[in-house]
């Protein structure tokens, strides 16, 4: 078994295949930018046909304004994104940005969990084990290196895992929103 080649050895995800597991990756839809969506219609009709397309529960997250014209959900796998639309003359341009809060938290429960994890592996350690003669400076020592040490690969994994979905979401959300910019507007009741 040979490992396909890729430009980030990091970049990596499980995928069936007919011979089992394989790793598999594919960074060339991630870097290709979103699609662009041209539209005649002026800004205010853009928004009163995609608040009507919120509403109908077809797009999640819609709010006009925001970081840009509008602003609609981009879901990631553990990081959720923003889908981001910029007016730009007769045409709509498309970024996913990220949404810092549960990232932050993240952060915070991370750096909080490690202390009292220490203490308490320590103690366990001590109390149930006879054999385990090490100092609280030794268990740290080990601690760290299991516990720490690892933290920013996952981390860079998760994000990019996050940025990936948001983008793959952002794909399937673009067709929906371009299908109702291009519907021809309802005909007037008499």
């Amino acid at each position: 078994w040979k490992a396909p080649e890729r430009a980030d050895p990091w970049d990596l995800e499980l995928a069936p295949t007919p011979h089992g597991t394989e790793m598999t990756a594919d960074p060339t839809q991630i870097q290709q930018p979103l699609p662009t969506i041209a539209t005649r219609c002026d800004d205010a009709d853009v928004i009163a046909r995609l608040l009507s397309l919120s509403k109908k529960g077809k797009l999640a997250g819609f709010v006009p304004g925001g970081r840009g014209f509008f602003e609609a959900e981009a879901y990631g796998t553990m990081f959720d994104y923003r889908l981001v639309a910029h007016r730009e003359k007769d045409h709509l341009r498309f970024e996913v940005k990220p949404v810092w809060k549960l990232p932050i938290i993240f952060g915070i429960v991370l750096v909080l969990a490690a202390g009292p994890g220490l203490w308490l592996t320590h103690s366990m350690m001590v109390t149930y084990f006879s054999w385990y003669t090490l100092s609280f400076l030794w268990t740290a020592v080990w601690y760290e290196v299991l516990t720490i040490v690892p933290i920013p690969w996952y981390v860079r994994r998760e994000w990019r895992r996050s940025r990936e979905s948001a983008i793959e979401h952002a794909r399937e959300t673009i067709p929906r929103i371009e299908a109702a910019l291009s519907m021809s507007p309802a005909a007037p009741k008499t």
